[in-house]
């Protein structure tokens, strides 16, 4: 895979970083899509890595996926703080940094 591989994932991940940050025009627009699939993939990582979910919902079992449920729900409890202060009316906006780092976390 090699090459191929390290080009796909610079695409996704720059892809990903790029959505966040074109979505954040508006008051809580990129932070609620950031925090669903967040939880999402939060919610995918935790069954996958229990032996019991996985060899019920005949999904492949991943070790140790389970640590990015730590990650995931960071995002999510963030996220939703932020939102807090970023709903009509906007006290704080995310900016650049925040959408692209999320954007990145997401895509990785």
């Amino acid at each position: 895979y090699g090459l191929a591989f390290i080009a796909f994932t610079y695409l996704v991940i720059n892809g990903a970083s790029n959505a966040v940050n074109l979505t954040d025009g508006l008051d809580g627009l990129a932070i609620m899509p950031v925090v669903m699939v967040a939880a999402a993939l939060g919610v995918f990582a935790y069954l996958s890595g229990d032996v019991r979910f996985a060899d019920y919902l005949h999904i492949p079992y991943v070790a140790y996926s389970s640590e990015l449920v730590v990650i995931c729900s960071a995002m999510v409890g963030a996220g939703l703080a932020f939102l807090w202060f970023n709903a009509h009316p906007a006290e704080v906006f995310m900016g650049d940094v925040g959408a692209r780092a999320l954007g990145a976390m997401l895509g990785t």
